[in-house]
């Protein structure tokens, strides 16, 4: 299992982007643009807030909630790791409500994180209301251990039960807690994180595993896109699964093993699953 130790990676020169390789703080030093709104959508923590960015048009346009990685963690991950593809699918007509949580540390965890992904999606209805979204072509493009959203908010009857239902997810190398990787996690995030995270472990809280299990709840969504580059594919019972219930499934790789390239645009990697990325999230 190569080990993503997020805190530690040796940096690649920004300038080196289209070579790969990169890491968080590379990623961080990527162009982006000024989002034109940054709002709270909840007031328990400082982390409740998302960035809102708006192709160029007249709209409705498709809209994207970004959730960003780093193990649960935090400090590990922020919403800066998203703003370079929030910046590259607003030129592409999509836009994007890139959002902070709480984490481990920070409050966060089980229930704080899934309640933070659900009234972050729920806020979206009071943006559509402001700004030109089609919230009928939501999707929810999660990265790492933020990929742990997308499947929660497409879970009946959990996630945003009070807020628009995503018609897409997209997992890029998406780290979820599922059993298989109960003990992998300690290479992967430098310390074990799954448990802390649920607050125990499947036999002991069975039912919140079963809220993120595509086999155990089938998320309700017309597509799905898992971005595979060094974490492990999706189960074949979770794409049959997911399938089975009328979702278009996709499972693709990038050329080269790099867990940041996929969410850097301008890198070979992210080249490679752009078409299948616009597929997914209604992009031109």
């Amino acid at each position: 299992m190569p080990a993503l130790m997020l805190a530690a990676c040796s940096p690649a020169p920004a300038s080196d982007v289209s070579a790969g390789g990169l890491d968080p703080d590379t990623i961080n030093q990527l162009p982006a643009s000024k989002p034109m709104l940054v709002e709270a959508y909840a007031k328990l923590s400082p982390h409740q807030t998302g960035e809102l960015r708006i192709p160029k048009g007249r709209g409705p346009f498709p809209v994207a909630m970004l959730v960003h990685g780093g193990c649960w963690i935090a400090g590990l991950g922020s919403p800066r790791n998203m703003a370079p593809l929030a910046t590259w699918l607003a030129a592409h007509g999509v836009a994007s409500w890139n959002v902070d949580y709480r984490e481990l540390g920070d409050g966060g965890g089980y229930p704080q994180s899934f309640e933070d992904w659900a009234a972050a999606a729920q806020h979206l209805r009071a943006l559509a209301k402001r700004y030109p979204l089609d919230l009928a072509r939501l999707s929810v493009i999660g990265h790492s251990a933020g990929a742990t959203a997308g499947l929660f908010l497409a879970q009946p009857p959990t996630g945003s039960a009070q807020g628009p239902h995503p018609r897409a997810i997209v997992q890029m190398d998406g780290l979820v807690p599922q059993d298989y990787l109960i003990g992998a996690d300690a290479a992967m995030c430098g310390r074990p994180v799954i448990e802390r995270f649920m607050g125990g472990l499947p036999a002991a809280v069975p039912a919140r595993y079963h809220a993120i299990s595509p086999e155990a709840s089938t998320p309700r969504v017309a597509r799905a896109l898992f971005v595979v580059a060094v974490l492990p594919p999706p189960p074949d019972a979770t794409t049959a699964a997911m399938r089975k219930a009328g979702a278009s499934v996709e499972v693709v790789a990038p050329p080269k093993p790099n867990h940041f390239d996929v969410i850097a645009p301008g890198t070979a990697n992210f080249a490679a699953i752009e078409p299948a990325l616009l597929r997914a999230v209604g992009g031109r």
